[in-house]
């Protein structure tokens, strides 16, 4: 009994079907167990990495910032240093009149002076800016903010002069030791916005400018928002899974900490969320927050894992790709064929032809071209009076004239109904004249007639043609097809049966 039974274990062992089976369980387990360590040690790796790679971005930008913050703020108390050494203390008015004549307001949106009873001495327009805005309470406190470099920054705040994002810089105005006016300066936070867009690695990256004192942050880059718009973060809090990560990374900004770091759990989203402060900016940060799943050179060593475990999949797969690519392929043929050509004259259509001139012009270096809008005269008596049989068989050879005439040196295109167009490259006024008129004689011996009518009923095949010239008439696809356009309106106005260049008279 025990050899008979060992007898059928070895024969179940050696069993095709049942070895099949178990490499099969053993295969799964080991892909689920090697999964499972290269997940973790994955996900361990991603946290620490995003965190230095979205540092290092909210570094390079709030450097970038405390730079030109340090240049806006030195020009104010640079300008501040300057009227300090006029003669001029009890007139404040005519210091702001030298203060404006003397300044290159290019990159600000205003500039104005604050006399020391308050009055703001700027345009009418400045002036409402500061009642709307309370930055009269701002300025003041520019006397407390000598330990932050001098100057007193306002909060960003949208202006009703520009609609823009703006903020305005103060700095006191000293005469012997005395403050006899307070200086300001408006500057776009496009200064400061653009540096954090050009630094930005995805469009998933979010950067903002946010205070200390409050959940509010401006918007400089990210996806679905407004930039340069007003936010708030405290919506979203209730909703983070780790939230006491969160709370330590806030407390961090709040004590005005130089930076801080913090990965959490937002709707389903992981984010890493780095804040790196201004120096130059008092009571301001850049703050970096980017979706885990843009970092994607962070999933190289994954990937690597994962196409050594793929590899084996491939060979399977691979004749089932080739066989679905070559049918897709194939059908994307035929369908664009269908897409970019006319069923009935055979010539590119309307939306083919556009892309294909707007590449052309797209640069005045790719050469001179001449556009034609070309209308076939009195289309409509044709399906009147012969019907539409005939109608599509003047399209049919209208198409064909056009594409003989001009398909060596351009192409043409029916561009819907009656109404052709052709682009010619490198052809004179003089040759494409020459070639209307071969077009004209060709056309003329096609003539459409109905036995059962008189030979007056007969209808004789002739054209309007609008011309314009690339790059001279026009700079862009758009303007030439107006040009064209014009031209075309003065054959039609003048009896039809004709052509016209832009810019001439009709007829001549």
């Amino acid at each position: 009994m025990r050899s008979r039974s060992t007898a059928d274990k070895m024969l179940k062992a050696s069993d095709p079907a049942m070895s099949y089976q178990n490499f099969i369980i053993v295969f799964i387990i080991v892909c689920i167990v090697g999964l499972a360590a290269i997940t973790t040690l994955f996900n361990k790796r991603i946290e620490k990495h995003d965190k230095e790679l979205t540092f290092d971005i909210c570094t390079l930008i709030s450097e970038k910032m405390d730079s030109s913050m340090k240049y806006m703020s030195d020009s104010v108390k640079g300008c501040a240093s300057m009227l300090g050494g006029t003669p001029i203390k009890d007139a404040p008015e005519m210091m702001y009149s030298n203060f404006k004549s003397g300044m290159n307001k290019s990159s600000m949106v205003s500039i104005g002076i604050i006399g020391n009873d308050g009055t703001v001495y700027a345009d009418e327009n400045e002036k409402e800016e500061f009642e709307k805005w309370d930055l009269v309470e701002a300025a003041e406190n520019e006397a407390m903010a000598q330990n932050n470099n001098g100057v007193a920054i306002s909060t960003p705040y949208r202006s009703g002069k520009t609609g823009q994002m703006v903020f305005t810089i103060f700095s006191g105005v000293y005469l012997k030791g005395e403050k006899i006016s307070t200086i300001f300066m408006t500057f776009p936070l496009t200064e400061l916005q653009e540096m954090a867009n050009n630094e930005s690695m995805s469009d998933d990256t979010e950067i903002w400018l946010m205070n200390r004192s409050s959940d509010n942050y401006v918007r400089c880059s990210g996806p679905d928002s407004v930039i340069g718009g007003w936010s708030n973060f405290r919506i979203y809090k209730n909703e983070i899974k780790n939230k006491s990560d969160y709370e330590k990374w806030e407390k961090a900004l709040r004590n005005g900490e130089s930076f801080a770091a913090v990965n959490y759990n937002l709707s389903g989203t992981d984010y890493t969320q780095v804040f790196r402060r201004i120096d130059f900016m008092p009571g301001w940060n850049v703050v970096v927050r980017t979706p885990s799943h843009s970092l994607t050179s962070t999933m190289r060593p994954v990937l690597i894992s994962i196409v050594l475990f793929a590899i084996f999949l491939i060979c399977i797969a691979l004749w089932l790709i080739i066989f679905l690519h070559r049918r897709e392929s194939e059908e994307k043929e035929v369908f664009e064929k269908l897409s970019s050509y006319d069923p009935l004259t055979r010539i590119m259509n309307r939306r083919a032809f556009d892309t294909r001139a707007q590449e052309l012009l797209s640069s005045p270096n790719n050469g001179k071209f001449s556009f034609m809008f070309v209308d076939i005269d009195f289309f409509k008596q044709v399906n009147d009076r012969f019907g539409h049989e005939a109608g599509d068989r003047i399209l049919e050879e209208f198409a064909i004239t056009l594409s003989h005439v001009f398909g060596k040196d351009g192409f043409a295109a029916r561009y819907g109904g009656d109404e052709f167009v052709v682009l010619v490259k490198d052809k004179s006024r003089e040759e494409i004249n020459s070639m209307l008129e071969k077009a004209r004689n060709m056309l003329g011996a096609i003539i459409i007639d109905d036995p059962q009518t008189p030979d007056a009923e007969r209808f004789h095949v002739h054209f309007s043609a609008g011309i314009a010239s690339f790059p001279k008439d026009a700079g862009d696809f758009e303007a030439l097809l107006r040009r064209a356009d014009d031209a075309l309106y003065k054959v039609k106005e003048a009896g039809r049966d004709g052509y016209c260049w832009y810019g001439e008279e009709y007829p001549s």
